[in-house]
């Protein structure tokens, strides 16, 4: 988080500190973690600017908040594998701009395309290079991992 509110050039919340408010805050809302299998509790730290001004400039005042959820499988599927949309014309993040933070604004640039996966029928957008489109870069909503198998073929 503290990585993202620098890049944002926002304030950086000192980790013992936000340990313990997240500690405390779980232990205040006990009662609403999920015992049932495949759900859990979702912790989000959360930072905003709430200076009153329009403008383009870094804020003099922020608000850190932590949002807690119960969640159960992110997919109606629950944990069954699901089906991945090759995105080859949106770009979720670019080189050299804030695709490898935590903002606001890289989920919109998420939206489009999601849209259109759910639409032919897909569960998410996998997402290639910004520059060429041809490397995997990320899914958004889970981590990936590939197998792969090479065939070594001798020929006498």
């Amino acid at each position: 988080m503290n990585r993202s509110a620098d890049r944002l050039v926002m304030p950086p919340i000192p980790e013992e500190d936000m340990l313990q408010a997240i500690e405390e805050l779980v232990v205040a809302e006990k009662r609403w973690i999920p015992k049932a299998p495949g759900t859990s509790i979702y912790i989000r730290p959360t930072m905003v600017a709430t200076e009153p001004f329009l403008g383009v400039h870094p804020s003099s005042e922020y608000l850190f908040f932590i949002i807690l959820s119960p969640v159960g499988a992110y997919y109606k599927g629950g944990f069954q594998p699901i089906k991945l949309y090759v995105e080859d014309t949106f770009v979720r993040a670019a080189v050299g701009g804030v695709g490898d933070i935590k903002t606001g604004g890289n989920y919109a640039a998420s939206l489009m395309a999601g849209y259109e996966a759910q639409r032919k029928g897909f569960s998410q957008v996998l997402w290639l290079d910004a520059r060429e489109r041809k490397y995997v870069e990320e899914v958004g909503a889970m981590n990936m991992f590939f197998v792969l198998v090479i065939r070594l073929l001798h020929l006498l």
